[in-house]
């Protein structure tokens, strides 16, 4: 036991300068650094005890490695902790549910349903959809509410789609590399708002680690296309700590919960004994969209809670 003690330390030292490198290079060609950058907050605080035990033992490398660690770390955290604006709502805002529904809910999709329609959002859009979740809505008196739908249930996680209270003017199902988006104009309010719902696969398999940046790449380039003012809400399987996420905000997109003050909020997984530890779902918006709201919502029978974000057309 005083063995691992003494060497935890190191070993620490020696995960937070390899985190600290992929993050300065935006290396991410693997599954399992895909893995560690998604703790780095916590890696970033454990180079501060690192460096003050590197101190008191008077090992240098070892004191220089957690200072790094803490200060390299600490810079892609401190940008996720700075609030800009929105949070007071709006009546003329369109408000839009996102949830990823988890294909393995059956036992819950009763509950998960109403869940979804106590929240009275104008839009659903919600990824991981099958027929056992459309027919607890339907059962639910779903279509009444939402009347407008477009997409598709699957069997598995690639279900897809979009219901709303407000016309759905235009829709495409367009392919994000291995799973099929959707990228809809509604018809609300205020005028036409376009959403982009998208749900790649994770970085932690073979075939997603392949796909994930590409495709994030490709959900950013059609949200950014010609077109009325527009929202991702997305599953992106990334979050801030991840570079590819990084390099999409740095082209002129904006979460929405960093502009309300919660950047360090979590989604996944809420089906584990520990509490959630990252954000894998994001609303994105652009300049010309203004954030009125955003609120988060646990999800019965899911592993990610959802949010409901609230938006207005607004002036670049």
């Amino acid at each position: 036991m005083a063995c691992l003690v003494r060497v935890a330390p190191s070993v620490a030292a020696a995960i937070g300068v390899g985190v600290s490198l992929t993050q300065v290079t935006r290396w991410n060609r693997s599954r399992w650094v895909a893995i560690l950058q998604s703790l780095t907050p916590a890696i970033a605080l454990s180079g501060v005890p690192v460096a003050l035990i590197g101190v008191r033992r008077r090992h240098p490398l070892l004191a220089a490695a957690g200072a790094t660690t803490a200060a390299v770390l600490g810079a892609v955290v401190v940008p996720a902790m700075r609030s800009s604006t929105g949070g007071d709502g709006g009546s003329d805002g369109l408000s839009i549910a996102h949830c990823n529904m988890l294909y393995l809910n059956v036992d819950r999709s009763a509950d998960l349903a109403a869940a979804l329609l106590d929240l009275g959002a104008d839009v659903l859009a919600m990824s991981e959809f099958t027929e056992h979740h459309c027919r607890a809505l339907i059962a639910a008196d779903a279509l009444a509410q939402y009347p407008h739908r477009a997409g598709r249930a699957a069997r598995r996680s690639e279900g897809i789609v979009i219901w709303s209270r407000y016309p759905i003017s235009e829709v495409s199902l367009a392919p994000l590399d291995t799973r099929p988006g959707i990228v809809a104009t509604i018809d609300g309010p205020a005028g036409p708002m376009r959403i982009v719902l998208a749900h790649p696969d994770p970085p932690t398999m073979a075939r997603g680690l392949a796909s994930w940046e590409p495709s994030l790449d490709l959900i950013g380039s059609i949200g950014a296309s010609a077109g009325p003012p527009t929202v991702i809400v997305a599953d992106l399987n990334a979050s801030r700590w991840h570079p590819v996420l990084r390099r999409l905000l740095g082209r002129g997109w904006r979460d929405a919960h960093e502009l309300a003050g919660r950047g360090l909020s979590t989604s996944w997984p809420t089906d584990r004994r520990l509490p959630p530890f990252i954000r894998l779902d994001h609303a994105l918006l652009r300049g010309d969209v203004e954030l009125l709201d955003i609120v988060d919502f646990d999800a019965p029978g899911s592993d990610h809670r959802g949010f409901v974000v609230t938006v207005s057309p607004g002036s670049r």
